[in-house]
């Protein structure tokens, strides 16, 4: 729902304010952010390249906005596969942060993360450290506050648990830190559900994962979602782990069955669908 109006938005911008008109561009990134949650990268980044070199003639090469742009633009070239690319409109945008101290903190940290898991994939490890230790610093701060919010306590418990360097994890902390956001939200903020499960499961309570994962899969829509695909994997990893591969073949089928009843056959969810069924069948030795 949110991708349709956003696409209406920016169509509406387009046509009454122009292209170089700051809400055009604003309306614009959020298209190509939405876009991320679909998985649909290379669109993503046609999109925001594009809003990058409107910005960089408009507002200027050094304006938060244009960092903003860069981070997300290297976070697509990251996804797909395009490393080097990524890194360099990362440190960009980390440049450009740095000579705006008193800019956006949200902002900041996404740059943060993504160099940090930029680096790491490259096995940029001592590169990626500073980095990392910067964003858990940053986070720690927001989720210590007494009114921090689920989101904030959410986020430093991610970091806890996915940040580059192996030595800097901490799923302990991170499962303490998840539990407190999910007091304070509902279980509809999946997000927060899968972070608790990934917790337990790297603390070996496989029990406890499961319910997780199961609860942050329920609220999460069938179509257009690149979190669901995360989920599924790691409920079905989590449940061959406990050596239940059929309840984790039933994991995929009952998606596949519920995207069937709701989509044509030749839908692009139906076809994942049926990928993610018959890798998994294929694991299993269930060739046929």
């Amino acid at each position: 729902e949110s991708a349709e109006i956003t696409r209406h938005a920016v169509a509406l911008a387009r046509q009454k304010l122009g292209d170089e008109h700051p809400l055009t561009l604003d309306a614009r990134y959020y298209q190509a952010t939405d876009l991320f949650r679909e998985g649909r990268y290379i669109e993503a980044a046609s999109i925001l390249e594009d809003v990058w070199t409107t910005q960089c003639r408009v507002a200027g090469e050094s304006h938060e906005r244009t960092a903003q742009t860069l981070a997300a633009l290297g976070y697509a070239w990251f996804k797909l596969g395009r490393y080097a690319d990524a890194e360099a409109h990362l440190r960009q945008s980390m440049d450009i942060h740095r000579q705006n101290p008193t800019g956006s903190r949200m902002n900041l940290m996404w740059s943060l993360r993504q160099l940090a898991g930029t680096l790491s994939g490259q096995g940029k490890f001592d590169q990626a450290r500073p980095f990392a230790e910067e964003l858990l610093e940053l986070r720690r701060q927001d989720a210590e506050k007494p009114d921090a919010d689920a989101h904030a306590l959410n986020s430093y418990a991610w970091e806890l648990l996915t940040v580059g360097s192996q030595d800097l994890r901490d799923p302990a902390g991170a499962l303490k830190f998840a539990l407190l956001g999910a007091e304070r939200s509902a279980d509809s903020y999946h997000y927060n559900r899968y972070t608790i499960a990934l917790a337990y499961e790297s603390l070996g309570q496989l029990h406890m994962g499961l319910e997780y994962a199961r609860r942050a899969l329920a609220h999460t829509p069938l179509a257009n979602s690149s979190e669901r695909e995360d989920y599924e994997a790691a409920f079905v990893r989590m449940l061959e782990h406990a050596g239940d591969p059929v309840a984790a073949e039933e994991v995929y089928r009952d998606t596949l069955i519920a995207r069937r009843e709701l989509f044509s056959h030749d839908h692009p969810d139906v076809a994942a669908g049926l990928f993610n069924l018959g890798h998994l069948l294929t694991e299993h030795g269930k060739h046929a």
